[in-house]
């Protein structure tokens, strides 16, 4: 009787027993897997909360119209959508293109880090002091020529082409003076006096300019003297368009501006103001990379010198 039990008063065969407990052992661990399985395919139901954008997950590619982004893509590159639409609602982006106007390079100013751990100012003193400290290193100039920019607008004179760009950069990354904006007035082209001279007793006289009137026996051409004016600001850009737009990456391009001696300048930024990148180019186009999927970009162009800026919204698409 070793291979039998004896239960309630009854010999059971051990195979029985051991056999029972096998069916209910494999029968238990079925169950399991099919509840795990049920509660792990939760969170691929369109309807149950994406914990990233706090919606249901068939609204995550969505477009948000406060913003013109996906709200996966406000949680990913805000942290919230909330967040999205606070910074949008800030002045920290728009949801519109190009027709809502663009005064500068900057969108979302400032975008320059002065280090001051603040960007806010309290009069036009503190701004002019904080893009005194900074513009040399943005545009390559003097800060004695900054200075004389800055004091010059801040009084309402007429600027140099230089110092009327140099505005135009300071207005563009850090904003208007807390003063409110004021006009850029900008020198105009003039014509200096003309000398008629004879020529010197040995020779005959020659066009072309000159300070001086010479006088002789001889007879000789007219020549003039001509005080050169700052050249005259640079038309707007237009048909500001994004080409070959990829998940990380377009190349912009735009009709040429009149009188755009300078070139032209871009800048690409996100919609906190952060630049993602910028530059200058003698051609009517530009190209970027290494950008983040999804994400929607600021793009501004402006004509040199002076020239009024123009921009759009570029949104790439997701991997």
């Amino acid at each position: 009787m070793a291979d039998t039990f004896t239960i309630a008063g009854k010999h059971v065969n051990k195979w029985l027993v051991y056999g029972g407990i096998g069916v209910v052992a494999v029968a238990g661990v079925l169950w399991y897997r099919h509840e795990k399985g049920s509660s792990s395919s939760g969170s691929s139901d369109s309807s149950a909360i994406d914990p990233v954008t706090g919606l249901p997950y068939s609204e995550d590619n969505q477009v948000d119209p406060a913003t013109g982004m996906t709200y996966v893509a406000e949680a990913e590159q805000y942290g919230s959508v909330q967040a999205a639409e606070e910074a949008v609602a800030a002045g920290y982006g728009a949801s519109g293109g190009a027709d809502e106007g663009y005064s500068g390079l900057g969108y979302g100013y400032p975008t320059y880090d002065t280090g001051s751990g603040t960007s806010a100012v309290a009069t036009n003193a503190e701004w002019a002091a904080e893009v005194q400290a900074a513009l040399p290193g943005i545009t390559g100039d003097t800060a004695s020529d900054v200075a004389t920019a800055i004091a010059n607008y801040l009084a309402g004179l007429p600027l140099t082409s230089t110092q009327a760009n140099d505005i135009q950069v300071a207005l563009s990354e850090f904003g208007p003076p807390p003063g409110g904006a004021l006009p850029i007035v900008q020198q105009s082209s003039a014509s200096g006096p003309t000398s008629t001279g004879s020529a010197g007793s040995t020779g005959s006289g020659t066009s072309g300019t000159t300070t001086t009137t010479t006088s002789g026996s001889g007879s000789g051409s007219t020549g003039t003297t001509t005080t050169p004016g700052a050249p005259k600001a640079a038309g707007a850009i237009s048909n500001l368009q994004a080409y070959s737009v990829t998940s990380t990456g377009f190349t912009a391009k735009w009709n040429p501006a009149s009188g755009a001696t300078g070139g032209y300048a871009w800048e690409v930024n996100e919609l906190d103001g952060t630049v993602s990148g910028k530059g200058n180019t003698s051609s009517t186009s530009f190209s970027i990379s290494d950008l983040h999927p999804g994400w929607t970009y600021n793009v501004g162009v402006q004509a040199l010198p002076g020239g009024p800026g123009d921009n759009i919204h570029v949104t790439l698409p997701s991997k």
